[in-house]
């Protein structure tokens, strides 16, 4: 019984104490510490990071510096994009690349995200007066409506003293498109398929059809030849009483009445 009171006490012990901490939370102070997690290290002064999207419609030819005009790029829905992001270290000390991510946000307002992308983490070094080309691949989600988005595309570094900082390899806002439904190897076998039961179809409706136009065809020959040769069988007959002429004109002829007298 007494271990029983002792485990309540205990518990509401710590509930005061848990509660009491939170309470010194004002809601300045949360804010504070939401700002402090959102802000990122600034870009260093003496690095220059650029872009290129090899497999875009667009397909660029040249890296673009991050103070060149954004043009909106083409991407599908549900397939990979592959970026390759340059770091240009142009002053004299060196940095180390640490990770490199993305993500899609809301254009008017890139504090809203949309679909954040995995991390790539690197940890190259690049010596000063070094230039580096690095690969980075995301995947936009194949269930997003086709519109426009804002994309961000950060490289995070740090240099001998361990401080980190951030540059923007790419911000701006991007199109996204309705993949385009091509043709793959089972459906180009289904239509060839149909074709061929069609053309096998057609084939033997051809063939029948020939077939019964030719035992048309036959079947009247041989009507008419049949006459034609009983014709000059019996041509040798005529003027005579075996003639069939003759006996068919007789046999029209109406049959004179004899009459008898008493």
């Amino acid at each position: 019984m007494r271990s029983f009171l002792a485990s309540i006490l205990c518990f509401l012990l710590f509930s005061f104490v848990a509660i009491n901490a939170q309470s010194n939370l004002t809601p300045t102070n949360i804010a504070d510490l939401l700002q402090e997690e959102a802000v990122l290290p600034t870009a260093a002064e003496d690095v220059v990071t650029s872009y290129v999207f090899p497999d875009n419609a667009a397909r660029r030819n040249v890296l673009m510096w991050v103070s060149a005009r954004f043009e909106n790029l083409e991407f599908t829905a549900g397939e990979p994009v592959e970026v390759l992001v340059g770091f240009r270290n142009k002053g004299s000390r060196q940095y180390n690349i640490t990770f490199i991510d993305a993500s899609f946000n809301f254009p008017q307002d890139f504090s809203y995200y949309i679909q954040n992308f995995s991390r790539w983490e690197y940890g190259m070094p690049v010596q000063a007066t070094q230039e580096v080309t690095l690969s980075y691949m995301f995947r936009p989600d194949a269930m997003l409506e086709p519109r426009d988005f804002g994309l961000l595309v950060n490289v995070y570094y740090k240099d001998a003293t361990g401080r980190n900082y951030t540059n923007a390899a790419f911000n701006g806002t991007v199109d996204l498109v309705e993949p385009v439904v091509g043709w793959d190897a089972q459906s180009f076998f289904a239509v060839l398929a149909v074709l061929a039961l069609l053309g096998v179809g057609g084939f033997f409706a051809y063939r029948s059809l020939s077939t019964w136009a030719k035992k048309q065809k036959s079947s009247k020959k041989v009507e008419y030849g049949t006459k034609v040769r009983q014709e000059v069988e019996d041509d040798w007959l005529a003027g005579t009483a075996a003639d069939p002429a003759l006996r068919k004109r007789k046999q029209q002829q109406p049959k004179k009445k004899v009459n008898k007298s008493g």
